[in-house]
């Protein structure tokens, strides 16, 4: 099963061994997945360049879920850019 990540669970990462012990087999089997917009305002909490490599490369490890367009109701609509996701779903 393939999850889906807010950015309060990578802020928790860095602060809670719990939440960091429990995201670190999932990111190793690369089980999870983040949105652009996720994946941007994580970026933006970089205090500094070597921060903002190791969060990207951190992020590199998440299955990207591209957000475009918008829907009826004016929220992005998503695609799935990653064939593991469909794979993973349809077993």
């Amino acid at each position: 099963m393939i999850e889906a990540l807010d950015t309060s669970v990578l802020i928790l990462r860095e602060r809670d061994p719990a939440a960091r012990a429990w995201l670190a087999p999932r990111l190793h089997a690369n089980t999870v997945s983040i949105c652009d917009v996720v994946a941007m305002e994580y970026l933006m909490g970089a205090r500094n360049g070597r921060d903002y490599d190791r969060i990207r490369d951190a992020l590199d490890a998440c299955i990207r879920v591209a957000t475009h367009g918008s829907s009826r109701n004016g929220y992005p609509t998503s695609a799935i850019s990653d064939a593991r996701f469909d794979s993973a779903n349809s077993r």
